[in-house]
């Protein structure tokens, strides 16, 4: 069905001429469920060549983790705006950090997401969990 969707947006795109960002914000998250990362970076990137969005900066590094390409996750993860806004991309960067070796920056992170939202959502008490696990065994092999 996805694959379907695929060739929609590009009809669409060339007979109806959607915008140029509207085309590649469709492609990334047509890509992104197909599970093909660098085709969803890609029109990520060329989305942001056009406007800026906080949401395309996460799925993009998103992407480049489940790439296991943390350098770059950082990276975008970093260039959020509004990222503590959103306790799931604070979470995205402190993996991201912890991935990188940067334990100490992941710590504060988790500690500054969880003193500002004291009752989280479930998926965010998830995140939680699993990186303040991840947390306690980088601790543990040092």
């Amino acid at each position: 069905m996805a694959w379907l969707r695929l060739f929609y947006h590009q009809i669409v795109y060339w007979v109806v001429g959607t915008t140029p960002e509207a085309h590649h914000a469709n492609l990334a998250n047509t890509w992104y469920e197909l599970n093909r990362y660098r085709s969803c970076i890609n029109n990520c990137q060329k989305y942001l060549n056009y406007e800026d969005s906080d949401h395309v900066k996460a799925m993009m590094a998103y992407c480049y983790g489940a790439l296991d390409d943390w350098e770059q996750a950082a990276v975008a993860y970093r260039s959020i705006s509004r990222i503590w806004s959103v306790p799931s991309f604070a979470l995205g960067l402190a993996e991201a950090e912890l991935r990188c070796g940067n334990v100490e920056e992941a710590r504060k992170i988790v500690a500054t997401v969880e003193v500002s939202d004291p009752n989280p959502k479930y998926e965010v008490a998830l995140s939680l969990e699993y990186l303040k696990k991840n947390l306690l065994e980088s601790a543990a092999s040092d």
